[in-house]
């Protein structure tokens, strides 16, 4: 029996602290909206940062999203303060750059190392896209955070 997207989610939530890069990537289908996704259930636990309402909030959140490299170390400075972050509708950040700014936010990402404070404990970021597919990142890739890609039967 084939696991459900929640339970796949689940997993590697459970799997990601114990990795050098504790992020956890949903590559979404074109036809999946990210509530369907990662269900509160799933991300209930997790500080959320909503994309969309900070955008129209905070300044600074403008400021630190201007660029992708400002945007993955205010990613990294809010899940390590945090302890963890689940972070929504990135893509309504990640679409207003330039196709290689994604890919490079999206390689990024998967190769981000995450404290937090004072600690070894790793402080996981989960984030979901659509636009992540066009970057190509292959699942599970080894030394990497866990990539979860939705778009590709298992």
């Amino acid at each position: 029996m084939a696991e459900s997207t929640a339970d796949r989610i689940r997993s590697a939530l459970a799997e990601a602290p114990a990795r050098r890069y504790p992020a956890v990537l949903v590559v979404l289908p074109p036809n999946m909206e990210e509530g369907v996704a990662v269900p509160d259930d799933v991300h209930g636990g997790l500080a959320c940062l909503d994309c969309v309402a900070a955008a129209q909030d905070d300044s600074a959140f403008l400021r630190a999203s201007y660029l992708w490299r400002t945007f993955l170390d205010h990613l990294r400075e809010q899940a390590a303060t945090r302890g963890c972050l689940f972070v929504r509708d990135v893509d309504a950040v990640v679409a207003r750059w330039p196709q290689p700014d994604r890919d490079v936010f999206f390689r990024a990402l998967v190769t981000l190392e995450c404290r937090r404070p004072r600690s070894s404990e790793s402080a996981l970021i989960l984030l979901c896209s659509h636009l992540a597919a066009a970057t190509g990142l292959r699942p599970r890739t080894h030394g990497q955070a866990v990539v979860l890609d939705l778009t590709v039967e298992e």
